[in-house]
């Protein structure tokens, strides 16, 4: 199941149908990308997720700050087995930076953009893949959506079943404005591999890179009703941009592209339901 506690979760937790019964973070790192790309995932996960916890510089939810600072501590003890094999980069102290903001119940904004800038000085530092390697197959993410989600999210998306009925938090709506909007490829991508930590949402490591972006590409496209229209503007889009941006980035790219607002919808729905599946460009 996809667990809704909160936006950002809602957003990104994926697929918890099989009945598997681990639960948490993976605590192997077999290798240095891969550990700094769960790194990476936790840090995105605390700066979205910090509004919860911490409000306006106030503690709003105890259980939740805790919760906050448990996962940067495991995302620090990740850091400190990565070794840097130039320069004085030291990847655990970037992530302590994050915790002790988080301990000091600092402002929102100002986690939130401590949290990506330490997440992009990993991305950089391990040159970590943010994209396909190859073109996703829009049928293998239906089908494996199919296959492992829809129980709980529903064919449509609309987390409905049954199922879903059972689960408290509930798993994500895909239709909902709140979990649609913050919805991107990739976080939903790292979500499947790396789990979400303290809930039912556990690492999905049998799957492979491909599967995985398959399934998130094919999540990603569920909230577009509207008729895709391909615009000019919508072209300036490669691969790694529609992996890496959620849909109020784009949103706010075709804007600044000079899309009209009446076409907005109809073009984000192109780039989210045929782009990802014509373009090779990264």
């Amino acid at each position: 199941m996809i667990v809704q506690r909160r936006p950002f979760i809602a957003t990104v937790a994926l697929l918890i149908v099989l009945g598997l019964s681990r639960v948490g973070l993976a605590t192997d790192v077999p290798s240095p990308n891969l550990g700094a790309q769960q790194v990476v995932h936790l840090l995105d996960y605390v700066g979205a997720d910090y509004p919860g916890a911490v409000s306006g510089g106030q503690v709003v939810n105890d259980k939740e700050l805790a919760e906050q600072i448990e996962v940067l501590a495991e995302a620090a003890r990740v850091a400190a087995k990565l070794k840097p094999s130039t320069g004085n980069y030291v990847p655990e102290d970037a992530v302590m930076g994050v915790k002790r903001l988080v301990e000091a119940h600092r402002p929102e904004a100002e986690v939130a953009a401590a949290a990506k800038n330490a997440a992009s000085q990993l991305v950089a530092y391990f040159d970590l893949v943010q994209a396909p390697r190859q073109q996703p197959s829009r049928p293998r993410g239906q089908q494996l959506y199919e296959q492992h989600c829809s129980v709980c999210h529903g064919v449509d998306g609309h987390a409905d079943t049954p199922r879903a009925l059972q689960y408290n938090p509930r798993p994500a709506n895909f239709h909902s404005p709140e979990v649609a909007r913050s919805l991107s490829p990739l976080r939903v991508s790292r979500t499947v591999r790396f789990g979400v930590p303290n809930t039912g949402m556990v690492p999905f490591d049998f799957l492979s890179e491909d599967d995985r972006w398959d399934i998130a590409f094919y999540v990603s496209e569920l909230d577009h009703s509207a008729a895709p229209v391909s615009v000019p503007e919508a072209h300036m889009f490669g691969l790694a941009d529609l992996a890496d941006e959620s849909d109020d980035e784009l949103r706010a790219d075709l804007a600044g592209a000079g899309v009209r607002p009446s076409d907005t919808e109809a073009a984000l729905s192109d780039l989210r339901r045929r782009a990802p599946y014509a373009t090779l460009t990264l």
